[in-house]
This record gives C-alpha cells, sequence and structure tokens, in this order.
C-alpha cells in the first residue's frame, strides 16, 4: 500500500511537470485500470487516461479529433480533451485528460429496483443521434471502416461458441443450436446493413448517470467507434 501511494505521488509530480496549466493535481484518486488505460482523477478534477499499450495510444489520437466532432450532434455530454501527450519517455504509450463529467457509471443491480424506461430510452437517444451522423464528416478525421460485409467473422464466432456451449447445453438443444447457426451463415441478408457510426464499446462502465439513477448524462470511451455494422452497439 505505502508502494502504491509512492507510485501515485510520483505520477502526480510528473503530470504537474508535464501540464503546469493544470491546478491541484495531487492528490490523485485511481478510478479504474482496465487492459488499455489506468484512469485517475486529479485533485482539481482532471480524468486522465494513461495507455498501457499501442492500441489504447491509436485510440486516444482518434478520440482528441472525434470528440469535439461528434458532441454538436448528441444529445448527452461526452469527454472533452483538453490534454494530449503522445508516446514519450514519461508515457510510453500516451495519455489523453479531459475535465471530469458529473454523474456516476450506471450500475445494473442500482436499476433493479427502479422502472429503467427511461434510461433505456436514454440510451437509444443517444444511438439514434450517433447512428445518425453524416459518414463522411467521420472519415474525414480518420475513423475506420465500413467492413466488407463479406470478410464477417462469423464463422469465427461460430466456432468459438459452439464448443463451449457444448459443456452446457443437452443434445437437442446443441443440434438446435447448430441447426440456427446453419440457416444463419446461409442467409447473406443477415449479414446487409446501412453502416453508421457506432461507438463500439457501449457497455454500463461507458454511460454516466445522475445519482437518482434517472437520466443518461453522459457517455465515455470512443476508443473503439468505427463505420459499421450498428448491431455492434445494441450487442455491447
Amino acid at each position: 500500500m505505502v508502494r502504491w501511494h509512492e507510485e501515485m505521488d510520483a505520477l502526480g509530480r510528473v503530470l504537474a511537470c508535464t501540464f503546469p496549466d493544470l491546478d491541484g493535481v495531487s492528490p490523485l484518486a485511481v478510478l479504474g485500470e482496465g487492459f488499455g488505460s489506468l484512469v485517475v482523477e486529479t485533485a482539481g478534477g482532471v480524468v486522465f487516461r494513461i495507455g498501457k499499450n499501442s492500441q489504447a495510444l491509436e485510440g486516444y489520437a482518434l478520440e482528441e479529433r472525434l470528440l469535439p466532432v461528434l458532441q454538436p450532434h448528441l444529445s448527452v455530454p461526452v469527454p472533452e480533451p483538453r490534454w494530449l501527450m503522445p508516446s514519450s519517455q514519461q508515457f510510453r504509450f500516451g495519455l489523453i485528460g479531459y475535465p471530469k463529467l458529473s454523474g456516476r457509471p450506471l450500475r445494473p443491480d442500482s436499476l433493479a429496483a427502479r422502472d429503467g424506461r427511461r434510461i433505456a430510452a436514454d440510451v437509444v437517444r443517444f444511438l439514434y443521434d450517433l447512428h445518425r451522423i453524416p459518414r463522411d464528416l467521420a472519415s474525414a478525421i480518420g475513423v475506420s471502416g465500413p467492413p466488407d460485409p463479406r470478410l464477417s467473422n462469423a464463422e469465427e464466432v461460430r466456432d468459438e461458441v459452439m464448443p463451449a456451449l457444448g459443456d452446457i447445453l443437452a443434445g437437442p438443444e446443441q443440434r438446435r443450436m447448430s441447426q440456427w447457426w446453419d440457416w444463419f451463415l446461409e442467409d447473406d441478408r443477415m449479414r446487409q446493413y446501412e453502416p453508421v457510426v457506432r461507438h463500439g464499446d457501449l457497455w454500463d462502465e461507458h454511460i454516466l448517470v445522475d445519482h437518482s439513477v434517472t437520466n443518461v448524462i453522459g457517455v465515455l470511451d470512443f476508443e473503439d467507434t468505427a463505420i459499421g455494422d450498428p448491431a455492434v452497439d445494441f450487442a455491447t
């Protein structure tokens, strides 16, 4: 624990030196850590996502270009990148910083005792707005896609899913599932869609709600934004 505090103190000093315009850097609060980033908040209310791999570095560069373009089209706030550091001696995989948005991440257990229809309606509204953003606008700032639907990885998904289901499904259920996959893969209509600008990683941790869990008041983490199948956003 002592070493962890020392590491956070050292990180705070590096951030203060790197961005002298910041007010109140230390003490840092750790908000979370995932595959790509360590997320910390400064005492002054700035959130920094510090990259852990090259994929995160690429995502931060995309967000810096993308988020200012998206915001005017959306019904809820998204992060406003103000501090960006590419790969450097201090931060090998870069970092991105923005004023912290209000609200808290949506938790499934917080909806258990509430009517979630208002939250669902807000999420649908966000997706409706996002998916209507012109593709050429997103392409112009380097958003990738759309993929060739003929290169769908549906066969790979089937090959990964079916063995796992074999451990939990009875014989008749396995056969029905196998038949469903055959039908799905043979029907070209199942791979046809109108490409849209999609978030790509829209799960509860990236949806901010008010403290009464009544409204969606922000959406985070647009590193995986691409032009592609809108179903990806509903599936995540």
